[in-house]
C-alpha cells in the first residue's frame, strides 16, 4: 500500500467520523436545567423537551424554539396617560412573569414580550384615567394588583404567568407637583394645627379633671373629718353617760349603804334602849348635833350662826332627851 492510498483512508476515516458525530449530534439533545424546547416534525409542533437526555429522529425532526421558563421581567417605560382630574401623567412599569406552557407561548401569540407590554400599558392608561393625582400617589398597590388581575385573565391563554407589576416611577407635571407640594405643605400645618388644639384641649380637660379631683378629695377630706368630730364627740357624749351613770349607781349605792347604816344604828340604839344604855344613845345625839352645826358653818348662805350660850347646854339638852326615852321605856 503506497503513501497516497494511506492518506485517503485517512481523509474518508476522518470525513465519516465527522458525518457519524453530525448525525449523533442531530440525535441526542441534552437540554439544561430551567428550559424547554419545542420539537417540530416535519413542520409541525410534536413535543417539548424538558431538562435532561432525549432522542429525536435526524433529518424528520428537529429542536425549533429553546424557551426559558426562570422569571423574566419586562419593562414598561415613559407611557403616557391622564389622570381622571385630566393630569398628565408619566409610568414606568415592571412585568415579572414565567412561562408554564412553551407551546402555547412559542405558536399562540407572535411576539409574548411586545404583546405583554401592550396590555400592561393599556390598562395602565385604563386604571390611571380612573383615579386622581391624589390617589395615585397613595395608591399604588391598588394599581398593581388591578393591572396583575387583568393581565393574567389574558395572558393564560398564551402559557404566561404574570407573578406581579410593579409600579417604578409616576412623573407629574412641575407646576402640578409644586401645587401638590404645596397642599401638602398646607395638610400638615392644618394637622399640626389640630393636633396642637387637641393638646391644648387635652390639657385643659386634665387640668380640669385634676381640679376635680382635688375639690373631690378637699370635701372627702372635710367629710371625713366632721365625721370623726362627731364620731369623738358622740364618744365623748357615751363616756360622759357612763360616767354620770357609774356616778349615779355608786351614790344610790352609797345612799343605799348609809341608809342600812342608819337602819342599823338605829336598831342598835333601840336595842341599847331596850337594854337601859344610853351611852349609845347620847353618842349618836352628840355626833348628829355636830354635823348639823358643821353643815350650818360650811353653807355659802349662812352669815349668822346661832349657838348656846354654853355649850355645855348641850349635855343638859341630850341628858334631858334621855329622860324622855326612859319614860318610853318604863
Amino acid at each position: 500500500m503506497n503513501l497516497d492510498d494511506s492518506f485517503v483512508t485517512l481523509f474518508l476515516s476522518i470525513i465519516i467520523l465527522c458525518f457519524a458525530i453530525a448525525i449523533l449530534k442531530s440525535i441526542v439533545k441534552i437540554v439544561p436545567q430551567s428550559e424547554e424546547w419545542t420539537v417540530l416534525r416535519l413542520g409541525k409542533f410534536e413535543k417539548i423537551l424538558t431538562s435532561g437526555i432525549h432522542v429525536i429522529v435526524p433529518f424528520i425532526e428537529r429542536v425549533d424554539r429553546k424557551i426559558s421558563t426562570k422569571e423574566t421581567v419586562v419593562e414598561v417605560s415613559d407611557l403616557t396617560a391622564f389622570s381622571k382630574d385630566n393630569a398628565s401623567v408619566k409610568v414606568s412599569a415592571n412585568i415579572f412573569f414565567k412561562i408554564v406552557d412553551a407551546k402555547k407561548a412559542c405558536y399562540d401569540v407572535q411576539d409574548l414580550q411586545k404583546t405583554l407590554e401592550t396590555i400592561v400599558s393599556t390598562n395602565l392608561r385604563t386604571l390611571v384615567g380612573s383615579l386622581t393625582v391624589e390617589d395615585l400617589m397613595s395608591k399604588r398597590d391598588t394599581i398593581n394588583q388591578g393591572v396583575l388581575t387583568i393581565v393574567n385573565e389574558a395572558s393564560e391563554q398564551w402559557g404566561v404567568k404574570v407573578l406581579r407589576v410593579e409600579l417604578q416611577n409616576m412623573e407629574l407635571p412641575q407646576k402640578l407637583t409644586e401645587a401638590m407640594h404645596r397642599q401638602m405643605e398646607a395638610d400638615r400645618e392644618k394637622r399640626q394645627a389640630i393636633i396642637e388644639a387637641e393638646g391644648e384641649r387635652q390639657s385643659t380637660i386634665e387640668k380640669a379633671e385634676g381640679q376635680k379631683q382635688e375639690a373631690i378629695l378637699k370635701a372627702q377630706a372635710e367629710k371625713e373629718r366632721v365625721v370623726l368630730e362627731a364620731e369623738a364627740e358622740k364618744q365623748q357624749l357615751i363616756l360622759k353617760a357612763e360616767a354620770e351613770r357609774q356616778q349615779a349607781f355608786l351614790q344610790a349605792e352609797a345612799k343605799e349603804r348609809l341608809a342600812q347604816a342608819e337602819a342599823k344604828s338605829v336598831e342598835m340604839i333601840s336595842a341599847a334602849i331596850k337594854q337601859g344604855e344610853l351611852s349609845a344613845l347620847n353618842y349618836d345625839i352628840a355626833q348628829k348635833y355636830t354635823a348639823a352645826l358643821q353643815a350650818i358653818g360650811e353653807s355659802e348662805n349662812a352669815k349668822v350662826v346661832l349657838l348656846p350660850n354654853e355649850f355645855s347646854k348641850l349635855s343638859g339638852s341630850i341628858a334631858g332627851i334621855s329622860e324622855i326615852f326612859q319614860e318610853m321605856k318604863k
